[in-house]
């Protein structure tokens, strides 16, 4: 566990470490600050990760609520709540539009189009740093749900060795089944290190999804 400090010219949450071990079998997780802003380690020594280290998206929970990013992300749009409420777009840059067939809407979008979707953003260096979008919400009386959260960002960078042999996750949060709401994209994820080794994975994909609703980017 540890406390980061929140950057508003950055727009990122700084921890800092002398180093980094997370054990195979231990998930790290965040909640997110009032802002959504990135996760930013910054590491005097070496990192090692054997376990697992989330960033996930949201899944789509009920109405009126919004199902929340991965830090750095963006929300997932509002489902329907009545005839003066109609479900929405997920938010972000590249947030899932509504409505793209009859009650189906767009996935949310990043470096990848969501089905459906108009816009791509971001860039292999991840600069700035930032997390997927949102998808849509469900625009129908049966089954009001919101889109799912887009996956958050992070930046973990060291001056020694960084082994990952467990995984960094970013993924996009699910749609319910058989639900017409759809994921959220995946975020992003940045290794800086003097010497690099991975055997493990990284993930940013879409939450995943079934034949009812997109998937995101």
């Amino acid at each position: 566990e540890g406390t980061g400090v929140y950057d508003a010219e950055k727009w990122a949450v700084v921890f800092k470490y002398d180093s980094v071990y997370i054990d195979a079998g231990a998930t790290v997780t965040f909640k997110n600050h009032p802002s959504r802003a990135p996760v930013v380690w910054l590491v005097k020594g070496d990192v090692t990760i054997h376990g697992i280290v989330s960033l996930n998206g949201q899944d789509s929970v009920p109405v009126p609520r919004l199902a929340e990013p991965g830090p750095g992300g963006f929300r997932g749009g509002s489902g329907y709540f009545g005839s003066d409420s109609r479900a929405g777009a997920g938010f972000g840059p590249g947030g899932g539009g509504r409505r793209v067939s009859n009650v189906w809407g767009a996935g949310g979008s990043y470096g990848s189009l969501g089905p459906g979707g108009s816009v791509t953003y971001g860039n292999p260096s991840l600069i700035p740093l930032v997390g997927g979008s949102g998808g849509s919400g469900h625009d129908d009386v049966s089954a009001r749900a919101s889109g799912a959260g887009g996956g958050g960002a992070i930046l973990i960078a060291c001056s020694g060795r960084m082994l990952l042999s467990g995984q960094v996750r970013a993924d996009g949060g699910a749609k319910p089944p058989g639900v017409y709401a759809t994921a959220g994209s995946g975020g992003g994820v940045r290794l800086v290190a003097g010497d690099l080794a991975v055997t493990g994975a990284v993930r940013a994909m879409s939450g995943p999804t079934d034949n009812q609703g997109n998937p995101g980017g």
